[in-house]
């Protein structure tokens, strides 16, 4: 991982860090700090109870309102049948990342004049280890899983960026995630197909 690369703008490698806190491995070097989630060598377990991981990371001050771009190791406990947000944020008005709407699917909401949600058509969750990216560009809110995509909807307002980077659970403390985070990765601009899958490659021999 090129630490130094500007574009690099968060990059949490759960799996190094124990403790209660940690400093990310991205040229900001962000304070985050670890409530209830148990750390392991591939990374951070979440027990759907009120774990979550909070950061000094702005969401306004490392994205961009048309370049928004998060991607994540995560491996779920159990297929979830509610919903759970592994990617997530200090305030009620911005983003949402993760699983079980309608009973196993992999989903997306992001705040711009209103809520909008993109999830897959078919559930597809299961309990392995993937590689988890999503992006917003005032085109397209868009997920991907193992790099295929499996979401999208079309949108042209700005993005919200309300808050800082929290894993795990919402702000309110609802939508408790219960499985694995491996590592964690932010890129302002999004990164090109070639920078993902190099991503992709170059740590799932961690996960896979």
């Amino acid at each position: 991982m090129n630490f130094l690369d500007p574009s690099l703008v968060l990059y949490l490698p759960l799996g190094k860090r124990d403790g209660d806190s940690f400093i990310s491995e991205d040229r900001y070097g962000h304070l985050a700090t670890v409530t209830g989630a148990t750390w392991g060598l591939q990374g951070r377990t979440f027990y759907g109870t009120d774990d979550n991981i909070v950061t000094n990371a702005p969401y306004a001050t490392l994205f961009a309102a048309d370049a928004l771009y998060l991607a994540a190791w995560v491996k779920w406990t159990a297929i979830p049948t509610t919903n759970q947000t592994f990617f997530e944020s200090t305030s009620a008005n911005c983003i949402g990342v993760g699983g079980g709407w309608a009973s196993g699917k992999w989903a997306v909401y992001l705040y711009t004049t209103g809520w909008i949600l993109a999830q897959e058509a078919t559930a597809t969750i299961d309990t392995n280890w993937h590689f988890v990216e999503v992006s917003y560009d005032k085109v397209n809110l868009k997920m991907f899983v193992d790099l295929v995509e499996k979401a999208s909807t079309a949108e042209t307002g700005n993005a919200q960026r309300d808050g800082n980077v929290r894993l795990g659970e919402a702000a309110a403390g609802t939508g408790d995630y219960n499985g694995m985070i491996g590592e964690v990765f932010g890129y302002n601009p999004i990164p090109t197909l070639a920078r993902r899958t190099l991503n992709y490659l170059a740590t799932k021999w961690r996960y896979v």
